[in-house]
């Protein structure tokens, strides 16, 4: 099986492998770094800044969640996702009732546990995906999840594996905005972003059809599921 360090080292000349080689590595050591808590390296946000451990099952119930989106704030979009996870298991589903062979394949599904940590023994899985918007106030709740995770203060054994933003308007971010955005970068290993959908805004709690899944969001799925099945 090819690695990415042996695609990198099909370059050229022996300097540009070399150098190529190292910076992957680089990059994986910086990625590696931010999964799991560093008390030594990050400070724990203000005690009013801590998300609360959610001390039942997320939701939905009755499946074996393989990681849980945490939404950072209120109406991040924790739900939709949860609910797209499950696209691609249904269909699965519904092929193999028709009796159709599809070999192995990695249908795995996401929980949600609203805006708390889930509790990995009740979970099923330590994995978390955090989601934010992009305005203001979602950016520094993402930061502060993330300064929770990393310093320790959160609960015990959770794997964060990164970070999903919604853009909660159409086009580039304001500077201001932008930047902070891209700090988040510091703290989570991978980030994941999703422009803004307006049909979403129309989509209601107790809609029965399901909503089409956007390209980005699909990408954004897969990246997750290919993550988790390399091992992080």
């Amino acid at each position: 099986m090819t690695s990415d360090l042996d695609i990198f080292t099909t370059a050229d000349t022996a300097g540009k492998s070399k150098k190529f080689g190292k910076r992957a590595s680089k990059e994986q050591q910086r990625t590696r770094g931010l999964l799991y808590p560093r008390p030594d390296v990050f400070p724990a946000p203000a005690p009013t800044r801590r998300r609360s451990i959610r001390t039942k099952p997320p939701e939905p119930t009755g499946h074996r969640a393989k990681w849980v989106f945490m939404g950072a704030h209120g109406g991040a979009g924790v739900t939709l996702l949860t609910r797209m996870s499950s696209y691609p298991h249904d269909a699965a589903a519904t092929r193999l009732h028709q009796g159709a062979d599809l070999g192995e394949g990695p249908w795995w599904l996401a929980a949600e546990t609203g805006t708390q940590w889930p509790l990995p023994p009740l979970a099923g899985t330590k994995l978390v995906v955090v989601v934010c918007n992009t305005t203001l106030n979602g950016i520094e709740w993402a930061k502060d999840v993330a300064l929770q995770h990393l310093s320790g203060t959160g609960p015990e054994g959770i794997t964060l594996l990164g970070l999903v933003s919604v853009a909660d308007q159409p086009g580039r971010l304001p500077p201001a905005l932008r930047n902070s955005l891209h700090l988040l970068d510091g703290l989570y290993a991978h980030h994941w972003q999703i422009p803004y959908i307006p049909q979403y805004r129309l989509i209601t709690p107790t809609q029965t059809i399901d909503p089409p899944m956007h390209p980005a969001i699909e990408t954004s799925l897969r990246q997750i599921r290919t993550i988790i099945q390399k091992g992080l």
